[in-house]
């Protein structure tokens, strides 16, 4: 069992295992799974299970509803959070700026970390992939000549599924390894 407190650097893992193990089990199984998972937990995350009750996390959706509980519990001010996030990564010369050193590939999946994060924090913000590979370009401290070879290289070999974004982020890791 994977133990949890409650503590907020930890809640991604606990919600991915937790919620892996509801959508592997068998919808009779559903309800003993609950029991299982209130094992691991310590601390404030008990508590939040102990005011939902067992009754209700003995249902077929008790995890679900204890996972969504446990969100609201650990991250009270996703909103605040989500926009002070947006700002970062919008911020010119900031810390989601490519670093001195840093390797394209890094920077590259550093940023879809990012926009991972804020989608978790706010589901309803939403950034296009035109914006986000813009955003890319921009942070990625590249002169204008070489931003203007990698967006030529990203629309010649556009594959035929793949995003904006996508197709950027592979140009420019390709033509700055």
């Amino acid at each position: 069992l994977f133990i949890f407190s409650g503590a907020p650097v930890d809640f991604h893992e606990w919600e991915f295992r937790t919620m892996s193990k509801f959508h592997g089990t068998r919808e009779d199984d559903k309800p003993a799974l609950a029991g299982k998972i209130v094992e691991g937990l310590r601390d404030d995350a008990l508590l939040v299970a102990m005011e939902i009750g067992y009754k209700e996390l003995a249902t077929a959706d008790g995890v679900a509803n204890l996972v969504d509980k446990m969100r609201q519990s650990v991250f009270p001010y996703r909103k605040e959070e989500a926009k002070e996030l947006y700002k970062i990564g919008h911020k010119e010369d900031g810390i989601l700026s490519r670093q001195l050193g840093e390797s394209m590939y890094a920077f590259c999946a550093r940023r879809v970390r990012w926009y991972t994060a804020l989608r978790r924090l706010d589901d309803k913000i939403e950034i296009s992939d035109n914006l986000r590979a813009d955003l890319l370009l921009e942070h990625a401290r590249l002169p204008r000549l070489e931003r203007n070879m990698v967006l030529t290289q990203a629309s010649a070999d556009r594959l035929p599924d793949e995003t904006e974004y996508e197709s950027v982020s592979r140009a420019v890791s390709y033509t700055h390894l």
